[in-house]
């Protein structure tokens, strides 16, 4: 189900045409909507990575923190994160979705 999920995303990424049938993504547009797509495919690799147990957690936090670094990367978890929280059912998913919001608040909070 991801590959498919990651096939559509790529196809709409190639093809603008096709980005308004996932909806309105946040109002995004052109440049923002790519870089709001590649960070959810990221961040779907290292969900599924964190739920087969073959990223563990401290590489989980090493990514966030550098991810949060990122305007794109903190942009990206401001608008999703409610729904990673929806979504998180397991204790690996919710352990997962801790340690973004963590990163996220840590760097949020910085000057």
């Amino acid at each position: 189900m991801r590959t498919f999920q990651r096939d559509l995303l790529l196809m709409a990424m190639e093809d603008e045409s096709l980005r308004p049938c996932w909806g309105p993504m946040h109002g995004l547009q052109g440049q923002e909507w790519r870089q709001h797509t590649y960070s959810r495919l990221i961040m779907a690799y290292l969900w599924m990575g964190a739920e087969a147990g073959g990223i563990p957690a401290a590489s989980i936090r090493a990514n966030a923190i550098e991810i949060m670094k990122s305007p794109p990367g903190r942009d990206y978890w401001q608008r999703s994160r409610d729904r990673w929280k929806l979504d998180a059912c397991s204790a690996r998913e919710r352990q997962f979705v801790k340690i973004f919001e963590e990163e996220f608040q840590r760097r949020s909070s910085e000057p």
